[in-house]
């Protein structure tokens, strides 16, 4: 499924946010909060293989495809961590723009695989 995100790291987040409560500047305004760099499912499946040191076959498949699949798994595991309509909205997804988050608030995130060899450093 090709779709872009940009996850950001939760540490960056915090940081956006006690920055914006101490600024005046940011009074009434909404902010981006992307991650520092986009990526494609397939990559996040990748960068979160390699940080847990496994060995998975990713297999990429055509949006179509992949949503029907989905769907079927959804009737037989009503609960399933993720969901078609998630996924509907990913495959929307588009770049956000930062450039006032990160003039105001000084955000500079840092990227998805950055943040994870952090979260599984910190875990062992």
């Amino acid at each position: 499924v090709h779709c872009y995100m940009e996850p950001v790291f939760v540490g960056d987040v915090c940081q956006a946010i006690l920055t914006a409560l101490e600024n005046p500047i940011s009074n009434h305004k909404i902010y981006y909060l992307p991650g520092g760099k986009g990526y494609d499912f397939v990559e996040i499946l990748r960068i979160l293989v390699q940080a847990q040191n496994l060995k998975r076959l990713i297999l990429p498949l055509p949006p179509f495809l992949f949503l029907t699949l989905l769907k079927i798994f959804e009737k037989i595991f009503p609960s399933s961590p993720i969901q078609s309509y998630q996924v509907k909205k990913w495959l929307k997804t588009k770049p956000l723009e930062a450039k006032t988050t990160k003039k105001d608030l000084n955000y500079a995130p840092i990227s998805f695989k950055e943040g994870v060899g952090y979260i599984f450093q910190n875990l062992s």
